[in-house]
């Protein structure tokens, strides 16, 4: 698909359950960055940096403007930094909500996280998404 447009064809080696499935990561990313009001000088936090919806919120709150910060495992900190995040964190290794670090958006993708887990985490007027 070009740059431009707006609509291609669906790829013949791509089922149709599959092609549906593309715009999902980026459609929920765009979404909770909006809600959250991401852009210059926010600090963000994607919990499951590395999953559909993950990859596209980095990639989505760099261009907006805002410092990122991604959680994944291990296997994905490469991943993850080439999406263009700032810094990254393995969780497997490392609990940001124990690290003082503070953020004006966290975005928890996988859904695993609790408000009271990560309030200390949030910036006083801080918002919390999952």
């Amino acid at each position: 698909m070009s740059q431009d447009g707006a609509v291609t064809r669906k790829p013949a080696n791509m089922s149709w359950d599959e092609a549906a499935a593309v715009p999902h990561g980026a459609l929920g990313a765009l979404h909770f960055l909006r809600k959250a009001g991401v852009g210059p000088g926010k600090k963000v936090l994607i919990n499951g940096a590395a999953g559909a919806v993950g990859i596209f919120a980095v990639q989505l709150a760099k261009h907006f403007g805002a410092e990122v910060t991604g959680v994944c495992k291990t296997d994905d900190l490469d991943l993850v930094r080439s999406l263009g995040a700032d810094a990254v964190i393995d969780y497997t290794a490392e609990d940001f909500t124990k690290n003082g670090e503070t953020y004006d958006v966290i975005l928890d993708t996988p859904g695993t996280l609790t408000f009271a887990g990560c309030k200390a985490s949030l910036t006083p007027l801080g918002r919390w998404s999952f």
